[in-house]
């Protein structure tokens, strides 16, 4: 609650507190009057008296009552009454004193309450005449602070207007200047134009002379078609990536490898000297079987090569009959084998111009088919037919009885995709040559000009055992296996791109001194077994 308003409650107060004296006031004053009255009757009953007992006597006879009696109740009762009078007086006296005091008591607290209220209003008047003074001052500064700002605002005003005249004045000054030299331009695009025009009309004339130049030339395009498809339908030069001769040099490979493992893995059941049997009639067949390798055995070593020898008759049969360049069976009977001059002569042919080298070895093929087509239309299939039959009967005794015509329908698959290759090989732009011979030596696990090492893993072997089987197993003399030729190509642009790595099967493979080891403990277990198969076999 603020001050104001707690002064005013109290003032409030105060005026109630003061109508409550003034009315116990007068109400005393009524009693005060009463009592007064009272007394005036005691008074003038006293001074009649004398009349009052005449009536009282009067009246006490007719009642039958003494007088004396009668007057001294009177007498107790007057007294009693003063004495109530007196007591009555006194109180009211007292309490008159009293509401005198408080009377004196609230005019003082009203007449305090007064200055204060009148020191209140004088200071709230000071207050109002104080915000208003002040308002009127913040009014005077902002009525300042305004103007100043109106002031600003219309020096700024004429500055800026000031400013955009000359701005606006420069802009159509520049205006002016762009319109004069956009003028200038368009005079000269016009002409331009007109000389754009004229050239067009001179190019469009070009171009339907040059249109007519080249319908003839076109014209003369599809008749050089014409006759360069009548060259190549005589001359069919096949253009083949070398990534697709290798896809399918790869898918050849691992038909070969698959077919061989197929079929070689498990020998013909037997025992022992039925194993020998075959060793004997082995040597008969291939000089390959002399060794003391003893591919014939269920070892491991002796299986991992007896379908490396398998693989290797089939890269014979490829090297002797379907991939060897210039063959004609045809004059090999009749005359001569004319591979080796023709092989020659396309060298050298080569080596002077290399385009002129594909067209005579296309040329020279296509002669060779005329020439076998002439003598016997199915003088292919003829020679895929005995080298299928040539191989299978060198290693029928290796193959159990009932997958032996599998085998030859395999073999059979193999050679015919390979004669397929080989005809379109020899036809390609590039020159395409296939290796037979890998290096003499080659260390297992090493690289050597387009050749690899085929690997023999085995966890078991001793290396001083297998170093001294080795020299006595193989021979000096012994040539490594061809399982798979190098086949590479040396483009018209002298590119050489390998086809396919060479794989060979060394004389120091571990697998050769393996299979003796394997032979020599079969032996060990079996004494009544002669000690080798060749033994046996000369026996």
């Amino acid at each position: 609650m603020s001050i104001n308003q707690h002064n005013s409650t109290r003032a409030r107060g105060s005026d109630y507190g003061l109508q409550r004296t003034r009315e116990a006031a007068e109400h005393l004053a009524s009693l005060y009057e009463y009592i007064h009255r009272v007394a005036t009757f005691a008074n003038l009953f006293r001074e009649n008296r004398d009349l009052l007992d005449v009536i009282e006597g009067n009246e006490s006879i007719r009642k039958g009552l003494s007088r004396e009696r009668y007057i001294q109740s009177l007498k107790e009762d007057l007294g009693g009454m003063e004495r109530l009078k007196n007591i009555e007086l006194e109180r009211k006296d007292h309490e008159i004193k009293e509401l005198q005091n408080k009377i004196k008591h609230l005019t003082s607290e009203k007449a305090s309450l007064e200055e204060t209220k009148k020191k209140m209003e004088e200071d709230r008047i000071k207050a109002d005449r104080k915000r208003m003074e002040d308002r009127l001052s913040w009014f005077a500064d902002r009525k300042k602070e305004r103007e100043q700002h109106e002031r600003e605002m219309k020096e700024q005003k004429t500055k800026l207007e000031e400013k955009a005249r000359k701005e606006l004045a420069a802009k159509e000054d520049e205006f002016q200047k762009k319109e004069s030299r956009l003028q200038e331009e368009k005079a000269a695009v016009i002409a331009e134009n007109e000389q754009v025009k004229a050239e067009l009309a001179d190019a469009r004339e070009e171009i339907r002379k040059e249109t007519k130049f080249h319908e003839l030339l076109l014209k003369d395009n599809r008749r050089l078609d014409a006759e360069l498809e009548v060259a190549q339908s005589r001359c069919p030069i096949q253009r083949e990536e070398p990534g697709v001769f290798k896809e399918e040099l790869d898918k050849l490979s691992q038909r070969i490898r698959i077919v061989t493992t197929d079929y070689f893995t498990h020998l013909p059941a037997g025992d022992l000297a039925k194993y020998y049997k075959i060793s004997k009639k082995l040597v008969k067949l291939h000089d390959i079987f002399g060794l003391e390798m003893v591919p014939n055995l269920p070892t491991p070593a002796s299986t991992f090569l007896r379908i490396r020898i398998a693989q290797f008759f089939i890269m014979e049969c490829l090297k002797r009959e379907v991939w060897r360049p210039f063959r004609s069976s045809v004059l090999e009977k009749q005359n001569a084998d004319p591979s080796p001059v023709l092989q020659a002569l396309s060298t050298k042919y080569r080596d002077l111009s290399q385009e002129e080298e594909i067209s005579w070895r296309v040329w020279t093929y296509r002669g060779l088919d005329t020439i076998a087509a002439a003598v016997s239309s199915e003088a292919g299939d003829t020679s895929i037919e005995t080298s299928v039959n040539s191989v299978a009967a060198i290693l029928s005794p290796l193959m159990r009885e009932n997958i032996k015509g599998r085998f030859k329908e395999d073999l059979t698959d193999i050679l015919e995709g390979a004669a397929s290759l080989w005809t379109r090989i020899r036809t390609d732009n590039s020159h395409i040559s296939i290796d037979f011979t890998p290096p003499l030596s080659l260390k297992t696990g090493q690289t050597c000009d387009g050749w690899d090492a085929e690997a023999y893993d085995s966890i078991d072997m001793h290396g001083d055992a297998i170093a001294s089987s080795s020299k006595d197993v193989i021979t000096d003399t012994w040539e490594p296996w061809c399982l798979f030729p190098r086949i590479e190509s040396r483009s018209i642009n002298d590119e050489l791109h390998i086809l396919h790595r060479g794989c060979a099967l060394y004389p120091d493979s571990p697998a050769f001194a393996k299979g003796r080891l394997e032979q020599d403990e079969m032996l060990r277990n079996a004494s009544a077994v002669p000690l080798s198969p060749i033994s046996m076999a000369s026996a």
